[in-house]
């Protein structure tokens, strides 16, 4: 009997992963959907592949076996439909990007407009990760492709099997309410919306304002940065804005933004795996990425007034 890649495929991703739970969210399925999917895997190779210790899942000597051997066939495969993708006239294929809220509100729009226009053979699903999850993602082959951000002073971990490049600079503001004409400078008397304690835009935040001089008083945290700049603009706190989570916009009725000495930015990079280097679909799907934020970069108001 032939044995299904599908289920293949979710062996591999489950030994990549450790639980049913994990394997289901990076493969798009339900837990359910897996385990019955397995179930049957077992039926076919005539041995118990897993076994559940908790929570997680531990594959027996069989599981690793089938495993080991899916990863080398769904390995030839991905190579041969590259192989084939480079022999095409026009790209063709289906990816997953995975991209973060500030980069996917500023440039989606342009990225499916290319795509459509100019690129109809290409699918392109998106899952909104925050970078680590999205590294994350990529390397256990749950995403095709990845747009990550780099604070000044915090390079992302990437294995090395990931290949990045740089898409562009995003400008990194001092953000408080306009009605207070405060100082550029930032306050130290002001409360503050920053992302949450251990990610590296709050480890950039927190020494910024160390440098100033002071602890910032955390009255918001959160990863969403409109939820950032409705809290300026509400006049409830002050934050530090990159330019995509403000359409570059300078001074908006609502929000004041200064550059803060040494103009610092952070990086918006897009990743992928090594072994799609040479994919077209992936190639394609870069460039309209890079294109997208360069016409970002000469369209300060691509996300319209900042103000009420």
């Amino acid at each position: 009997m032939a044995l299904d890649v599908r289920r293949l495929r979710m062996l591999s991703q489950l030994k990549a992963s450790g639980t049913m739970a994990a394997a289901a969210r990076a493969m798009n399925y339900s837990p359910a959907s897996i385990s019955q999917q397995l179930a049957q895997l077992e039926r076919d190779v005539g041995s118990t592949l897993f076994v559940t210790a908790g929570r997680s899942v531990r594959l027996t000597p069989a599981g690793t076996a089938l495993a080991t051997r899916a990863d080398e066939i769904i390995e030839a495969l991905d190579a041969a439909e590259r192989e084939v993708r480079r022999l095409g006239s026009a790209p063709v294929g289906r990816l997953r990007l995975a991209i973060f809220q500030s980069a996917a509100l500023a440039v989606l729009r342009q990225v499916y407009g290319r795509l459509r226009r100019d690129f109809g053979g290409i699918r392109l699903d998106v899952a909104h990760l925050e970078p680590r999850v999205a590294l994350e993602e990529l390397s256990r082959h749950a995403v095709d492709i990845a747009v990550l951000e780099e604070y000044p002073g915090s390079p992302l971990p990437k294995p090395r099997s990931v290949t990045t490049r740089l898409l562009t600079l995003d400008p990194l503001y001092l953000a408080s309410p306009a009605a207070e004409h405060g100082s550029a400078q930032p306050d130290p008397r002001a409360r503050w919306a920053l992302e949450p304690e251990g990610t590296a835009a709050r480890r950039w935040a927190e020494a910024t304002c160390r440098t100033a001089g002071f602890e910032p008083d955390v009255q918001f945290e959160s990863h969403d940065l409109m939820l950032h700049r409705a809290a300026v603009r509400a006049g409830l706190a002050h934050s530090f804005l990159p330019g995509l989570a403000v359409g570059g916009s300078g001074d908006d009725a609502g929000i004041r933004l200064d550059r803060l000495p040494g103009d610092p930015a952070r990086s918006i990079i897009v990743a992928y795996s090594n072994s799609a280097v040479d994919d077209p679909v992936v190639s394609t799907v870069a460039e309209v990425l890079q294109d997208s934020f360069a016409d970002n970069s000469r369209s300060p108001g691509a996300l319209g007034s900042v103000g009420p």
